[in-house]
């Protein structure tokens, strides 16, 4: 693999115009986040929006090429120099270092560097870190990664629905396949992120796969309608899900939480079927298999027909 990191900068930063050369100890800021990413052992060049940047760099014998400075983003900068820099494609991997990062940790690139070479099928990848302080939240200058809406979605949008008494049994059809869809992209992207996983958890999610079409092929044969029970133990298991993929996001290893929630995923899928076995007509929003007659299930056969 044959790396190259790229710095853009521009003087007309809208934030703090000249940003690139403002001093810190002794050194304009572009010069330190150049001499930062140097100590990775990467080749390191600036793609620069202003002759000022360029001079700044040459004068400590770096490399920096001078783009044009109308360019509407960073990324347009590092494509720009890139086509002048290496106009035969012999870089592989390009590693996008910010300019105003005088401090970064060298090993980033060198971490962002080892998973694109790791996992070939891997075209972009961005490195994430726990937050800092609570004040991250709220502060529109750092950039987040989101990792739970989509768990809030699959937790809460039954009761939206309900409290707005838009509840259809073909939404419910659409929410189940919505929340296949979105643990399926996360399996994915997770294990893009660490191959190494795939030897732990390939034949656990060929496990929950073969429940859930088992489940699924059952209610079709039944009711010609696939499941969609939405029961509490699936509630139960997503939660679940949402705790393992932020340690593994974030930690890269399972620990105790991969075993249990597989567990928990089993006895859900499990239940499940038991539900569609047990009714009579095809429903949605089933609580559990042990609510069918009672009551309560009674009322949620009213609110989902």
């Amino acid at each position: 693999m044959n790396p190259l990191i790229l710095i853009p900068a521009r003087m007309g930063a809208t934030r703090l115009p000249g940003k690139p050369l403002a001093d810190i100890g002794g050194k304009p800021m572009i010069v330190r986040a150049y001499e930062q990413a140097a100590l990775s052992g990467l080749p390191v060049a600036v793609a620069a929006g202003d002759a000022e940047i360029v001079e700044v760099i040459e004068a400590i014998g770096g490399r920096a090429i001078l783009t044009d400075p109308a360019l509407p983003s960073g990324s347009d900068r590092i494509r720009a120099a890139v086509e002048a820099i290496d106009p035969d494609g012999a870089h592989d991997a390009i590693i996008n270092l910010q300019g105003d990062m005088p401090f970064a940790d060298p090993g980033l690139a060198t971490a962002c560097a080892a998973l694109l070479h790791g996992e070939s099928t891997c075209d972009i990848a961005t490195l994430v870190a726990r937050e800092a302080e609570i004040s991250d939240r709220s502060n529109p200058d750092v950039v987040k990664a989101v990792l739970s809406l989509g768990v809030l979605s699959d937790i809460f949008d039954g009761i939206i629905a309900r409290r707005l008494k838009v509840v259809t049994p073909g939404l419910r059809q659409w929410d189940s396949r919505a929340d296949v869809i979105f643990w399926v992209c996360a399996t994915v992207g997770l294990h893009g992120m660490h191959p190494g996983l795939i030897a732990q958890t390939w034949w656990m999610i060929a496990v929950l796969v073969v429940l859930e079409a088992v489940n699924h092929g059952f209610s079709v044969w039944k009711f010609r309608r696939e499941a969609s029970p939405h029961h509490w133990l699936s509630k139960l298991f997503g939660l679940g899900l949402w705790a393992l993929f932020a340690q593994l996001f974030l930690t890269g290893q399972p620990g105790w939480l991969l075993a249990g929630v597989f567990a928990l995923g089993v006895v859900s899928q499990m239940e499940a079927f038991a539900i569609t076995a047990r009714l009579k007509a095809w429903r949605c929003d089933v609580p559990s298999v042990f609510t069918l007659g009672t009551s309560r299930g009674a009322s949620h056969e009213a609110n989902s027909g």
